[in-house]
């Protein structure tokens, strides 16, 4: 087992027992991480941090602006045609 930086975060690097293969995970999904402070403090009691709800409301907000934006219609005149 080994751990390295990575673009993107923290990794552990191990081999896997089925294929011999070097694989790589997060450290975030391992024992090894340092809990995250808003799961200590929060102790279960709160599904969401207030950053990925605001997150999640934008998502939310963003979405349903793209769905209820115009759409122009589809120009279905050269479908199959080939070019050549």
């Amino acid at each position: 087992m080994g751990y390295h930086q990575r673009w993107g975060g923290s990794h552990v690097s191990f081999l896997d027992p089925h294929t011999g293969l070097l694989r790589s995970i997060p450290l975030a999904w391992t024992d090894w991480a340092a809990p995250d402070p808003f799961q200590v403090v929060a102790a279960g009691r709160a599904l969401l941090r207030l950053t990925d709800l605001q997150a999640l409301a934008l998502l939310v907000r963003t979405l349903r602006q793209a769905q209820d934006a115009p759409h122009p219609p589809a120009d279905h005149t050269d479908q199959g045609a080939r070019m050549e």
